[in-house]
């Protein structure tokens, strides 16, 4: 009934074709109003977290006292500047 597969990483030659520059994105976050690209005062410190639902998880960190601004992405792989488009195109293909 329940089957587990284990996961692997997909070769190079699979992976979305991505983009070679960055999304524009606005410089200031919409909640905080705080800039959400470097270069941050030295007293910030960054932390990167693997999420599942970017979404919703995001949200939660503006409520942490100490947080001065989010920003959601894609990090790993092989796909430099993935789109959000690419992304759910290629979660929902056939595996």
């Amino acid at each position: 009934m329940f089957e587990y597969k284990k996961m692997q990483m997909i070769s190079p030659g699979s992976a979305l074709p991505g983009c070679s520059e960055a999304m524009q994105i606005a410089s200031r976050h919409y909640v905080t109003g705080n800039p959400v690209q470097e270069p941050f005062s030295e007293d910030i410190e960054l932390a990167l977290f693997g999420l599942g639902c970017i979404w919703g998880a995001e949200r939660r960190f503006w409520q942490q006292e100490g947080v001065w601004s989010t920003a959601k992405g894609y990090a790993g792989g092989y796909t430099d500047n993935p789109t959000y488009g690419e992304v759910l195109q290629w979660l929902n293909k056939p595996q």
